[in-house]
């Protein structure tokens, strides 16, 4: 789904509104959504996701908005657990380039791998994401 403000990241009543409509019909299994350019929250809505804004992966969006240039990579296996509960798997990441390379993607972690400022775009990207509350029927936590 193509949604929401860009750089804003809550989702808007737009997104919201359209995610419900859609995961209410049995034959859509998921929204996966994007056009923010920053990570937003995940929802579970009538037993379905909502993955509202993935961010930048590889986009060579250079701006002062916060979190312009962390992504989300989100894995979705449609199979369920034994206690009928499914969630999906996620990597925080940011893009970078150096000078004169094309960018890239690493996945952030609390060491500073990329040396692109891990620890704060994790701790960003994650306080995102968590943002809805704990792993429960409506939201989804990043470890």
């Amino acid at each position: 789904m193509h949604a929401g403000g860009e750089y804003e990241s809550t989702p808007n009543l737009e997104q919201k509104t359209t995610a419900k409509a859609l995961l209410a019909d049995p034959d859509i299994d998921l929204v996966y959504g994007h056009h923010a350019h920053v990570v937003q929250p995940m929802e579970k809505i009538n037993g379905k996701w909502a993955i509202y804004g993935l961010g930048n992966n590889i986009a060579a969006q250079l701006g002062s908005a916060p979190g312009v240039q962390q992504g989300l990579l989100v894995r979705v296996q449609f199979s369920q657990d034994t206690t009928g509960n499914g969630r999906p798997a996620t990597w925080p990441g940011s893009s970078y380039q150096d000078v004169g390379a094309p960018y890239r993607w690493c996945a952030l972690s609390s060491t500073d791998t990329c040396g692109t400022g891990d620890v704060t775009a994790l701790a960003q990207t994650t306080a995102v994401v968590n943002g809805w509350g704990a792993d429960t029927d409506g939201a989804h936590r990043l470890d």
